[in-house]
């Protein structure tokens, strides 16, 4: 539903820095030079996997609302590996709060793939606190997706 790969991995930044110095014996490499201050200021380490290009943001997941995330995540089988997998709500929720561009492009995909199972009041309901603790109008980017819906 989205271009991208988005994970979320329970760690600190100096683990993420440590992972950067140890990408070249790996199948990803750092999206560009200098890639370390994306780390330290926004939790990211954007990457891209080596023989299909295929871009994968790996968030630090630091904050509580990550922490919490990670743990409502449900198991799912992809190509025989058990992989946890966020709820449609609290992905969305991430997407608001990076706030990019393709975040907002990808959350209109999301909610026209899944309109059906989002639990919007839990979903509006998350974004609210989470939007107010950050100062951010986190419900206003949800709702904008949804603008046909009540």
């Amino acid at each position: 539903m989205t271009v991208d790969v988005d994970l979320v991995v329970l760690a600190t930044v100096e683990d993420a820095l440590r992972l950067v110095h140890e990408l070249d014996s790996t199948c990803f490499e750092p999206l560009f030079p200098g890639v370390e201050e994306v780390v330290t200021k926004s939790f990211i380490l954007p990457l891209r996997h080596r023989s299909t290009g295929i871009r994968v943001d790996l968030a630090i997941g630091m904050s509580g609302f990550e922490q919490q995330a990670v743990h409502r995540a449900t198991p799912v089988t992809i190509g025989g590996t058990r992989i946890p997998v966020v709820s449609i709500e609290d992905l969305l929720v991430m997407k608001a709060l990076a706030g990019r561009p393709q975040d907002d492009q990808d959350i209109r995909g999301l909610v026209a793939a899944q309109r059906d199972v989002i639990d919007w009041s839990a979903c509006l309901e998350l974004a609210e606190k989470l939007g107010e603790a950050a100062d951010l109008d986190i419900v206003g980017r949800l709702r904008a997706a949804r603008i046909d819906r009540p």
